[in-house]
């Protein structure tokens, strides 16, 4: 395989999708599917914006050009949707790390890339290279009365599909 994909977190051992929000490359890889939880319909009543970072290795031996990116998102709710932005990390493979899973990082701009539509163009990856990939699910707030889904396992899933 090309590319590695792992978890980030506070350290390497982190083995952990929901404290997967930046910091350093974990040495635990990253299972696609399992980025977010379900959504709930308290998570519906109340609106929600969650966060998650992964860590992208280019393992090739050569260096890719225009690698690209999309995600889908399971749900039977259109207004659900995924957002992707992306950040080299520094000398000491380091990155901005969260504190919970909701907080807003301060210097990633994201952009819908749900579907193969809005893919999204991340640039190169020299060869020996990370990047982190920082994923951003919008549950919009729907009123109780108007809320009249009953979410299944797996709904809000976002699945990720990387191109180059």
């Amino acid at each position: 395989m090309d590319l590695e994909i792992k978890l980030t977190g506070a350290n390497v051992n982190n083995a952990s999708i929901n404290k997967s929000l930046g910091g350093c490359i974990s040495t635990f890889p990253f299972k696609n599917g399992e980025l977010f939880s379900t959504i709930s319909k308290y998570d519906l009543q109340q609106g929600k914006t969650e966060y998650r970072v992964l860590a992208v290795t280019n393992v090739s031996g050569a260096d890719i050009t225009d690698l690209r990116l999309y995600t889908e998102t399971v749900t039977p709710e259109p207004s659900i949707k995924a957002e992707v932005g992306a950040m080299y990390f520094n000398a000491n493979e380091k990155v901005e790390l969260l504190s919970n899973d909701t907080q807003t990082p301060f210097y990633i701009d994201f952009l819908d890339a749900e579907g193969v539509a809005n893919e999204v163009v991340v640039g190169d990856l020299l060869d020996g290279e990370s990047i982190s990939l920082w994923f951003k699910r919008v549950c919009p707030k729907i009123a109780s009365a108007d809320c009249e889904i009953e979410p299944i396992e797996g709904d809000g899933q976002v699945k990720i599909f990387i191109n180059y």
